[in-house]
């Protein structure tokens, strides 16, 4: 073969030889026999070897471990074939291996003939480090998004998903898959639902970061609180095409707001009640000391006097229980049997129940259930809590009493009643000041328990379903002294 089939056509040399030489990407040619005909530019600056080396070391650019593979390359462009993105190794003239990608294709005469084999050869390294880089960015990324708890996920703009962290298990019980295949709407409470998406209409349409609360479902039915942060993603036209949110679960926080919301009612009312009750005890105990006075001069008014002393005594009672609402005192406290102080309770309401035809019914542990309390304040909690079961049942109903010890810590002491029960969407209500079921209720006397509880290192708790009946339960903690 003659160089003069390879020249470029006779009208326009310089624009050929521009084309090759200048090329940013290495270019070689070979005779059929892989003899090294031409090089350009690129080539000597990518590996190093000039065109004379090449003549006389045709294969000095290419591994050793590799040269059976670019003969077999040449080979299937030798017959015909054409070679495109093929990824392997060069090799420079220092020994260094670099990362190429080679396209091969035949070289025609103007008869057809294939008299050469031209080779463009790009090296490839920084593409390959821009890959890796962006893996290791991507796995960078993807070990926060698996390690925060926060929930991070990305959503179209008619609010359906396209990705959700792992975290989603965390916060609402459901795994990734399953929370991909639900509608999102439905897990969203359905108050709060105008307002997201009233949020992210306006983020759509004025391209800024949003921020929303709201109430999701759990997987067990419980309302969690989140705060979402929402970004847009704009694609090249500018347009919004997707919507990024990160959400916390601020359901604690919620908890704390609501818990000092109540601590400091109750630390006015009791302040109120502190100085009602003051203002009440002066004027009592001169009408129950004038009416003793009084009583051995009236015989033939005993009754009445008698009555009115009672009446006196319950007021002075219904005083004492406010003066509870004001700031905590120290309590004297006695090692007592919880079963005994039930039995003495039920003892005084037992007529009452007898009356409405309702039976008490016991269930107490054989074991001694021994607790440090204040006595006269655990029998109101009580009192409070089975004549309110009283007034929920109806003639011929019951009311059901248990008692077992919990983790040998505490004691577990279940009232549960079959009366008339409680709206679900009125249970969280309980326990606030003034809220009551009742028509002539204060709402006082379960808030009046609760904190007694508390103060006794207690909780209580009450579940109750509309027409099914209700269940309070309250744990103490069990004296081992």
């Amino acid at each position: 073969m003659s160089n003069r089939s390879l020249r470029p056509a006779p009208n326009n040399p310089d624009l050929m030889h521009s084309f090759f030489h200048d090329a940013a990407d290495a270019l070689y040619v070979l005779d059929l026999h892989g003899r090294m005909l031409l090089v350009n530019d690129a080539f000597v600056s990518q590996y190093g070897w000039t065109y004379e080396e090449t003549v006389n070391q045709p294969l000095c650019f290419i591994p050793e471990q590799l040269v059976s593979e670019y003969r077999q390359l040449w080979n299937q462009a030798r017959y015909g074939q054409r070679i495109s993105g093929y990824k392997t190794k060069g090799k420079r003239k220092d020994g260094t291996a670099i990362p190429v990608c080679l396209s091969c294709f035949p070289l025609r005469d103007t008869a057809g003939n294939i008299v050469g084999i031209s080779t463009i050869s790009k090296d490839i390294t920084a593409d390959i480090k821009m890959i890796e880089e962006l893996r290791e960015s991507e796995a960078h990324y993807r070990s926060l998004i698996e390690a925060t708890n926060d929930i991070i996920g990305i959503y179209d703009l008619q609010l359906k998903q396209k990705f959700v962290s792992p975290s989603i298990r965390l916060h609402s019980g459901y795994s990734p898959q399953e929370y991909m295949a639900a509608d999102v709407k439905d897990m969203i409470h359905p108050d709060d639902l105008a307002n997201v998406l009233t949020t992210y209409q306006t983020l759509s349409a004025e391209k800024k970061a949003a921020q929303v609360e709201y109430r999701a479902k759990h997987k067990n039915g419980a309302w969690v609180h989140l705060e979402a942060r929402a970004v847009p993603i704009l694609n090249e036209r500018q347009e919004v095409e997707n919507i990024l949110v990160v959400e916390r679960n601020i359901t604690e926080r919620k908890q704390n707001e609501e818990f000092l919301r109540k601590a400091e009612k109750l630390s006015v009312i009791g302040e109120l009640a502190a100085g009602i009750a003051h203002e009440i005890r002066n004027p009592l105990t001169a009408l129950k000391g004038f009416v003793q006075y009084l009583q051995p001069l009236l015989p033939e008014h005993k009754r009445l006097t008698q009555i009115m002393l009672a009446e006196l005594e319950r007021i002075n009672l219904i005083v004492s229980e406010m003066l509870v609402l004001a700031k905590p005192q120290s309590l004297k406290t006695k090692r007592k049997d919880v079963r005994q102080l039930l039995c003495n309770v039920i003892t005084l309401l037992k007529p009452e129940a007898n009356m409405q035809n309702i039976d008490i019914i016991t269930r107490f542990d054989n074991r001694p259930l021994e607790i440090e309390c204040e006595e006269n304040q655990l029998k109101q909690v009580f009192i409070n809590i089975i004549k309110n079961a009283l007034e929920a049942v109806s003639r011929n109903g019951k009311i059901t009493i248990r008692t077992e010890p919990r983790d040998h810590n505490q004691v577990l002491i279940r009232f549960i009643d079959d009366g008339c029960g409680i709206p679900c969407e009125m249970i969280h209500k309980l326990g606030e000041p003034f809220y009551t079921t009742k028509e002539k209720g204060t709402g006082l006397g379960l808030m009046i328990s609760s904190k007694i509880v508390k103060d006794h290192g207690g909780t209580l708790h009450i579940t109750s379903e509309q027409g099914k009946g209700t269940t309070v339960e309250i744990t103490l903690p069990i004296s081992h002294q």
